[in-house]
């Protein structure tokens, strides 16, 4: 009888895939191209969620003008309370639009920064280039000095726009010194006999 051995042997192996969702905060940030001293220049940031996770505790962390230019503006304290209060947390290809008003107190190139932040260090940074112009306005009286009693004399008043931005509905009012009194006035001016004051 012949006795025959055998050995089995069993080998098994297996994969597990796992799958890490992050998120990924975006921001684009965009406002007018052309502004004017005094004005003020709305911005609009839209923050977006480009990643496959949640992305949580989203906030504008800080918006500030390039301090390498000399142009500046003001934003209130108040607006970037309601910016931080609407936004807390980003779905996956979610987006949020923010509006922020700033207020252009000088000429130039006013560079604004905005930078967004959320939790696990996500951050995203943007800028928006805005020109500042201004109206300058200077008035000039062109006449005699001095003119004998009873003789009249020829005055004209100039005025012009010596800004790079353009000035609409400018009203002038000169007051008429003491002694003297007119005698004519163009058409489109008007002349207050009570107040002594010529205005066009």
């Amino acid at each position: 009888a012949t006795e025959l051995k055998t050995q089995a042997t069993l080998s098994t192996s297996a994969t597990a895939a796992i799958h890490v969702r992050c998120p990924e905060v975006a921001v684009k940030f965009s406002g007018p191209s052309d502004a004017v001293v005094g004005d003020t220049v709305k911005f609009k940031a839209i923050i977006t969620n480009r990643g496959d996770g949640q992305a949580e505790n989203v906030s504008i962390a800080q918006v500030l003008p390039d301090q390498r230019n000399k142009s500046e503006f003001i934003l209130t304290e108040s607006v970037l309370e309601q910016v931080q209060s609407r936004i807390e947390r980003l779905q996956p290809g979610q987006s949020e639009e923010v509006e922020l008003s700033a207020m252009a107190t000088s000429v130039g190139v006013m560079q604004a920064n905005i930078t967004v932040k959320a939790s696990d260090g996500l951050e995203a940074n943007a800028a928006a280039e805005v020109r500042v112009r201004q109206r300058v306005i200077e008035i000039k009286t062109v006449g005699p000095a001095a003119r004998p009693v009873q003789r009249s004399g020829g005055y004209v008043i100039l005025i012009s726009n010596t800004g790079d931005a353009a000035a609409e509905g400018v009203v002038v009012t000169a007051a008429v010194p003491k002694g003297l009194e007119v005698v004519g006035i163009e058409k489109r001016t008007t002349f207050d006999k009570k107040l002594n004051t010529l205005t066009w």
